[in-house]
């Protein structure tokens, strides 16, 4: 995921090849279209890639973040935020059918907390 918020680009330049080029990274992460999600039957986002774009995440500090990414049904999670150089992922043991997009309470309350220091150490919140 690292690679990801970073655009496809390696984190180590010259000790690993880039996972994608600028031009693929572009094209699969360029939204696509709006489609319901045959689980929560709700309406999400979607890149030509699959994943889930939004700034219509969940919680106060990542409102207007843009997050991509995708939940498993179990409540996993694995999303990058390239605006603030952030890859996460997070592993659960839940299984149902709310947590298959949106991931459960306990992913949301780390990515918020990751978020929330990310954006203080760029000096975007006090």
């Amino acid at each position: 995921m690292a690679m990801m918020a970073n655009k496809g680009a390696s984190i180590r330049p010259g000790q690993e090849p880039d996972l994608l080029s600028p031009e693929i990274y572009e094209e699969a992460t360029r939204y696509h279209s709006e489609l319901p999600c045959t689980v929560t039957f709700e309406t999400i986002p979607l890149s030509r890639g699959g994943w889930v774009k939004t700034r219509d995440y969940y919680g106060d500090v990542l409102k207007g973040v843009e997050v991509q990414g995708w939940g498993g049904a179990g409540g996993s999670l694995v999303l990058w935020v390239e605006e603030l150089g952030i890859g996460f992922s997070y592993v659960t043991n839940a299984f149902g059918a709310p947590e298959a997009v949106l991931g459960d309470f306990r992913g949301k309350n780390l990515l918020e907390k990751v978020v929330r220091a990310r954006k203080q150490e760029l000096g975007l919140i006090p």
